[in-house]
């Protein structure tokens, strides 16, 4: 039970709104790494699609308005050439990126009260 639970961490603690963070190591022979590796394949061209479409700039790493930085598939790292949903079809190997999504709360946004967020890091 405790080795599924470790293995399944990645996916639980995935957030899709907030998705910006270092992804140490993604196995992604591993079920649970895997589904996560896609939906950051998934979100990185969503973000990219908007980025374009509403003219903004290119912030990426080799201007494909990517939102993977540091990107390494074992030994291999990603360039301008290859793709994350390319490494995917490999489904074996360790993953490791960061990913900075370039989505910000509206600026109306309600922050949370103190209390709220302080109870969250307990």
């Amino acid at each position: 039970f405790a080795r599924v639970i470790r293995q399944a961490h990645c996916f639980a603690t995935f957030n899709p709104q907030n998705a910006t963070g270092r992804y140490d190591v993604l196995e992604l022979q591993n079920v649970a790494s895997h589904a996560v590796a896609e939906r950051l394949a998934v979100l990185d061209a969503w973000e990219a699609s908007y980025r374009t479409s509403q003219g903004l700039p290119d912030l990426s790493e080799f201007g494909n308005q990517s939102c993977l930085r540091n990107a390494r598939l074992g030994e291999q790292t990603l360039d301008n050439k290859t793709t994350l949903p390319e490494w995917l079809r490999q489904m074996t190997g360790v993953l490791s990126l960061d990913f900075v999504s370039t989505i910000r709360p509206a600026a109306n946004a309600t922050p949370l009260p103190e209390a709220v967020f302080q109870d969250l890091l307990v």
